[in-house]
Formats: structure tokens, C-alpha cells, sequence
């Protein structure tokens, strides 16, 4: 982590005051998804100051930017902390997926998605590189984008469930392997344009992860 820091603190001391604060979200961004900061987790402005040789401007600025995204609270008398996330929480986001979910899939066109089928078998070297919750957002994403509906790509976006998966899949110790079958599934029926099918088949995954992630009854 320190040789990172010092390649990062290298390439920051080189760029103006906006290019910075974007380096700096950017960095945060790739840490909050890598696990690197986890939920809860404080962000000391003196450190990361010190460790990325920048001055607490263009750092307060970024938090306050990663504040909009819902991905750090800035927190009286104690400053940033990575958001917290508890299975509430996350059964919730769940639920708002399913809806937004429905929503992209209802809109899609079976034209559509032949050309869509198309396009995504080539990025099937991407896919591979993301986690499942991840890959999950931008498949949807991807449909309402397709379907030339921005405003429901950046709800299913704030859902921030792409930077919080490994996070996600730790806490609620989930069948990953079981879950990306599953969700493979999904994409397939979507994919095959059978959207009765596929609506089904997209509540049964996103229900399931929001069973588990449910506080019990008192």
C-alpha cells in the first residue's frame, strides 16, 4: 500500500488544483471497491494529507464529492468516514434494484437487446474483471442506457452496490459462486428477449440477496 501511496502522491504533486481533487476521488473510489476502506472506517484528513502530499483543500473538496455519491458521511467533530452499510441497508438497496430493474427491463425492445447480446460479448474480458454486484449494475445500467433512459442509469448508479460488493459479499458471508450462476441466468433470459421470463427471474436474484440481508423478527 505505501509504494502505491508514493507513486499516487508523485503523479498528485504534478497536476492543477481540479485535477487533483478528481485524482483524489478517484483513488477513493478504487479503495472504497477494493476494499482498501471499508464501511465505517474514518478518513483522517492529517494522514491521507501526509500520505498524498497535498494540502486539506482539494482533500475536503473530494470528500465532499464522494459525500454527494453517498459514499462518505462527513460526520461532526469527527470528520469523513466511509458510509456504513448494514444488512438494512442493503436489503433496501436490493429492493430499490429490483424495482429500477423492473422498470429497464419492462422498456426493453427484443431488437434492442439482440444488438445489445452482440455488443456485450465483447466486452466479456471486462466482465471478468468485476465483481458480481458490480457486474450486476452495469448490466442494467447498460439496459436503461440502451433503452436511451439516463435518468433510471443514474438511480440504479446511486445504489453504489458496484463500489460496496467485495464489502457486501463479506458481510453477509454469501454463496458468491451460487449468486453468479444466478445472475448469469438473469443476463441470459434478459438477453434471449423472453421479458416475462426475465422479470421473474431478476426478482427471484434480487429477493433472495434481500431475504438474506434482512434483520430477523424480534
Amino acid at each position: 500500500m505505501g509504494s502505491n501511496n508514493n507513486i499516487f502522491k508523485n503523479t498528485i504533486n504534478r497536476q492543477d488544483s481540479r485535477s487533483k481533487v478528481n485524482q483524489i476521488v478517484g483513488h477513493l473510489l478504487e479503495g472504497i471497491s477494493n476494499g482498501q476502506y471499508k464501511p465505517g472506517q474514518r478518513l483522517v484528513e492529517s494522514t491521507l494529507s501526509r500520505e498524498f502530499g497535498i494540502s486539506r483543500g482539494p482533500l475536503r473538496e473530494a470528500m465532499r464529492i464522494l459525500e454527494t455519491k453517498d459514499l462518505v458521511e462527513l460526520v461532526p467533530n469527527r470528520g469523513a468516514q466511509i458510509t456504513t452499510l448494514s444488512p438494512e441497508d442493503i436489503s433496501q438497496r436490493f429492493q430499490l434494484l429490483e424495482a429500477l430493474g423492473n422498470l429497464a427491463i419492462a422498456n426493453s425492445a427484443r431488437s434492442r437487446m439482440a444488438h445489445f447480446a452482440e455488443s456485450l460479448k465483447k466486452e466479456q474480458h471486462l466482465e471478468k474483471n468485476r465483481t458480481l454486484f458490480s457486474k450486476a449494475v452495469n448490466f442494467y445500467v447498460k439496459i436503461a442506457r440502451l433503452n436511451q433512459d439516463n435518468l433510471l442509469a443514474e438511480y440504479i448508479l446511486k445504489l453504489n452496490l458496484d463500489y460496496f460488493s467485495r464489502h457486501i459479499v463479506d458481510l453477509l458471508d454469501l454463496d458468491y459462486d451460487r449468486l453468479d450462476k444466478q445472475f448469469s441466468t438473469v443476463q441470459q433470459t434478459i438477453l434471449s428477449g423472453g421479458m416475462d421470463t426475465a422479470m421473474t427471474e431478476h426478482q427471484k436474484w434480487c429477493r433472495e440477496i434481500s431475504v438474506i440481508s434482512s434483520p430477523c423478527p424480534q
